[in-house]
């Protein structure tokens, strides 16, 4: 899905989260991709904690630069996969429906970490902005 500009955009982009969340707690209810959203609508185990790698996720995918370091300094597993396969590397990218744009910022401070613990970055399967990141 591209940008949200009308109510159908929007009705559109809450129906495929929507049916993410469904999937998610039908095949794990206890999984982040099925207490994370349900917990944002005040319906989840209050007892709920997100992994590490589920809140890194969630910063990559706000783009908060702040919070992508400071997790990544505290551990946070930087190749962390959600139930569909989705990394926070993939979603700083922007290979999220939805996402709409890469945060080139993102994507450095979480390839840094990995080429620091000896993982290799996957490669983006489109162009991605740099500004001058290695």
């Amino acid at each position: 899905t591209g940008p949200i500009r009308t109510r159908e955009d929007a009705a559109m982009a809450a129906h495929l989260k929507c049916q993410f969340v469904v999937a998610s707690c039908t095949a794990s209810p206890s999984s982040d991709d099925c207490q994370r959203p349900l917990r944002l609508l005040g319906i989840g185990d209050p007892d709920y904690k997100p992994s590490p790698g589920a809140v890194l996720y969630d910063a990559a995918e706000r783009g908060s630069i702040s919070a992508i370091n400071r997790l990544l300094a505290e551990g946070a597993p930087p190749n962390w996969q959600n139930t569909v396969g989705w990394t926070p590397l993939m979603i700083a990218q922007g290979h999220r429906p939805g996402n709409f744009r890469p945060h080139p910022d993102s994507i450095a401070a979480i390839e840094t970490v990995m080429r620091a613990n000896g993982l290799t970055p996957p490669k983006a399967t489109r162009e991605i902005p740099r500004r001058g990141y290695p």
